[in-house]
């Protein structure tokens, strides 16, 4: 999967969620959206970590209340 492909996934992902009400999913998905925009990854396994990496620490802020 080329990683236009998945940014294109990830913000449809992301009007689905605003469209269903679901603001904090939204808005951990605009979290990774924008990490993935600032390094474009070319291989596989490291977009799949980055994906990760990027939902890990939107899941740490979103518990700590800041997002």
């Amino acid at each position: 999967m080329l990683h236009s492909e998945v940014m294109e996934i990830l913000g449809m992902l992301a009007v689905k969620l605003e469209i269903e009400m679901r603001f904090k999913e939204r808005e951990a998905v605009e979290y990774a959206i924008g990490k993935l925009a600032e390094t474009q990854a070319k291989d596989a396994m490291t977009l799949a970590q980055q994906i990760y990496q990027s939902a890990v620490e939107a899941n740490d802020m979103y518990n700590k209340g800041l997002i």
